[in-house]
C-alpha cells in the first residue's frame, strides 16, 4: 500500500482571505475565528481514509494542533511539523525523532541561534530550536536578502505570503520523508505539494503530485502527474488518487 506525504496550506487546505467557488468545509479556527477551510470535495475524499495520509508541513505544533479534522473525521496518527523537523504521534512530539533531528541538524541550529541573536528586531518564532518563522510586510525581499546574508551557512530561508521561515539546511520535506519511510517500513510512496518548500518531498517519493510549475522541477525518475496552476489544486491532487486507487495501483 502507498502512504500519500502532502503539504497542506495553499494544497490541501485554504486560508479563509481565500475565495473560491467550491462548497466548502471548516477545519480550523484561531482566537475562536473561522481561519482555514478545506473544499467539500476535498473533505469528503480524505474522510473515505482510502489511503493512508501523513502531514508534511512548515507548520509548527501549535499551528497543526488547530486543524481539528486531523485525528478525527480524516485519520493522521503522525504528522511531520516544522518543515519535517518533528514527528507528532496523536500530536504529540515524538521526542526520539527530535533528538535524532538535533543531532543530524547540529550546525543548522547553531545557525538559528545566531539569527535570532542578530535579528532581534523582528518578532520570532522559535519551534523547539529547530525552526524560526516571523510576520514581515515584504516576506520574499526579505528572504532574498537573508539568503545572500547567510548564503555560506547551514540554513536554508523560505517564504510564504506572509512570513519567513529559517529552517537547519539538513532539514527538509525529502529527508524527513525518507527518515518516516525507513522508520515505518514503508516503500511505496506518493507526495502532493504546491511551494519550493515541498520540491525535496516532490523529489523523494514513487509518484509526485504538483502543479506545472512545480512539476517541472521534480528531477527523480518517479511518476510525476501536473494538477496545473489554479489556486485550488486540492480537488484535482483527491481525483488523481482516486484514479490510483482505482487502477489497483495501491
Amino acid at each position: 500500500m502507498y502512504a500519500w506525504f502532502s503539504d497542506l496550506d495553499n494544497t490541501l487546505i485554504y486560508s479563509h482571505r481565500t475565495t473560491f467557488i467550491q462548497e466548502k468545509v471548516l477545519v480550523e479556527y484561531l482566537r475562536g475565528k473561522e481561519q482555514s477551510f478545506m473544499t467539500q470535495e476535498t473533505y469528503n475524499f480524505m474522510c473515505s481514509n482510502r489511503i493512508k495520509f501523513i502531514p508534511v508541513t512548515t507548520r509548527s505544533v501549535e499551528q497543526y494542533n488547530r486543524l481539528f479534522v486531523f485525528g478525527k473525521e480524516i485519520v493522521a496518527d503522525h504528522a511531520l511539523v516544522c518543515n519535517g523537523a518533528i514527528l507528532l504521534n496523536k500530536g504529540l512530539i515524538d521526542e526520539k525523532w527530535l533528538f535524532e533531528t538535533k543531532s543530524i541538524a547540529n550546525k543548522g541550529i547553531k545557525v538559528l541561534a545566531q539569527i535570532q541573536n542578530e535579528m532581534s528586531e523582528y518578532e520570532m518564532n522559535n519551534v523547539e530550536g529547530v525552526m524560526l518563522y516571523f510576520k514581515v510586510e515584504e516576506p520574499e525581499e526579505l528572504a532574498m536578502v537573508l539568503r545572500d546574508k547567510y548564503v555560506n551557512e547551514s540554513v536554508y530561508i523560505g517564504y510564504d505570503k506572509r512570513k519567513v521561515y529559517i529552517v537547519p539546511a539538513e532539514i527538509s520535506k525529502g529527508v524527513a520523508v525518507k527518515r518516516y519511510c525507513s522508520r515505518f517500513g514503508i516503500t511505496k510512496t506518493i507526495s502532493s505539494g504546491d511551494s519550493e518548500f515541498d520540491i525535496p518531498m516532490l523529489n523523494t517519493t514513487n509518484i509526485s503530485i504538483a502543479p506545472d510549475m512545480l512539476v517541472s522541477q521534480i528531477v527523480s525518475k518517479g511518476e510525476k502527474f501536473t494538477v496545473g496552476d489554479s489556486q485550488i489544486i486540492s480537488d484535482a491532487i483527491c481525483k488523481r488518487l482516486e484514479i490510483i486507487i482505482e487502477e489497483n495501483i495501491l
